[in-house]
This record gives C-alpha cells, structure tokens and sequence, in this order.
C-alpha cells in the first residue's frame, strides 16, 4: 500500500490498514494482557441543594388563605407550585411558614418570631390586666397673696 503524504510533510495513515490491524487483533486467539477491573470510583459528595436553599430562604411575610396562599421568600412573590432556583419547589404555604421540596426531600421555613415590646409595669390586678389610665397631675390653684396689714387697723 502506498504512504499518502499530507501537504505539510507528514506521512498519513491508511485508515483502512489500520482498522484491519485492529480487528485482527481483536479477533485472534491469543488475547493480550487483562487488567483485572478495579474499582476506582469514588461517589461524589452529594450537594445538599435543598438544605443550602432553606438556610439561607428568608421568608418576609405571608398571605395566608385557604384556597391560594401567597408568600414573600426572598424577596420574591411565591405560590404553591413555584419552581424556585435549583429546582426547589414551594409545596405548602401555612400560616407561618413555606414548606420547599426538591424530589423527595421537604424542609420548612417559617416566619422570623414576633418581637414583642416589654411593658413598663404590670398594674396591681395582676399579669395580663389592662394598664390603669394615666393621668395628669392636678394643677395647683393660684396662690394670692394674704393681705399685709393695712393702715386703717389699729
């Protein structure tokens, strides 16, 4: 078989030869040396993509009503059956948290907790009575001067 010469000088390969040389080998008796199979696969750590989405989902506020609730996560509006990045999909929305899944996994995130003001001081009929009414101080009246002794008493 004559050697093609490609344009830069190389000497190219008869493709035909060289798929013949291989099923030959492919096809003898004599096989050549086998490597036993090892196994080398390590699995991957598995990214927690829903638990890293749940971490760090914030939600803002809730709309809650029966038939088609809405919520504020992230900043975004959000239904039941939104698919959010990651492929992380809204669930559930209950009264005070988003429930989130990704296949089988479910993970909530709820409302921050309500901060509530400390009263000042529990009034005398107990915790939980309503504050007694404030009240002005009563204004003092006029004072007028005591008349002085006059002239005219002896």
């Amino acid at each position: 078989m004559e050697q093609v010469t490609s344009a830069r000088g190389r000497e190219r390969v008869d493709l035909d030869e060289l798929f013949g040389r291989l099923e030959a080998r492919a096809t003898s008796e004599t096989p050549g040396p086998q490597l036993a199979p090892r196994e080398i696969v390590r699995p991957l750590p598995r990214r927690d993509v829903l638990g890293e989405f749940a971490r760090d989902a914030q939600v803002n506020a809730i709309l809650f009503d029966a038939e088609d609730s809405l919520a504020l996560l992230n900043g975004e509006l959000v239904r039941v059956g939104d698919v959010l990045p990651g492929g992380v999909q809204v669930s559930a929305i209950a009264r005070r948290r988003v429930e989130l899944t990704l296949g089988d996994e479910v993970r909530s995130v709820g409302l921050p907790a309500l901060r509530t003001r400390p009263r000042a001081a529990e009034s005398d009929e107990g915790p939980g009575a309503a504050p007694a009414p404030v009240t002005a101080a009563p204004e003092a009246a006029p004072q007028t001067p005591e008349p002085g002794p006059t002239a005219h008493e002896d």
